[in-house]
């Protein structure tokens, strides 16, 4: 059985990405150039840029009590850190693994 259900303006959940309507681009002020990009009509790129948690090569300890030391690092598309670490005495037969940051703490001394 299909139902068909009246679509309300204020209800565009319903409706595909195609038929939903963009907002258009707001014009620039006089102060700002027109750059290329805009131009084309493409935005420009964005660079993300924020600090690492640990270098590449830092002696972190994992869980109460693993040591480790980073071999390396990239990020989630949600930004989260990831670290590849290598566990340094004993392993438990997995001495490579990857971690969040937030798994991780600065080990000292």
């Amino acid at each position: 059985m299909t139902m068909h259900t009246q679509i309300n303006p204020a209800d565009r959940t319903l409706l595909p990405r195609g038929l939903i309507a963009r907002r258009r681009s707001v014009a620039l002020p006089v102060t700002q150039a027109i750059t290329m990009a805009d131009r084309s009509g493409r935005r420009p790129r964005r660079v993300y840029r924020a600090a690492w948690k640990f270098r590449i090569g830092a002696d972190v300890q994992f869980g109460s009590e693993m040591k480790a030391r980073v071999l390396w690092r990239r990020r989630t598309a949600r930004g989260l850190e990831l670290y590849d670490i290598e566990v340094i005495g004993d392993a438990y037969g997995r001495p490579l693994r990857t971690v969040m940051a937030g798994a991780l703490e600065p080990l000292n001394g």
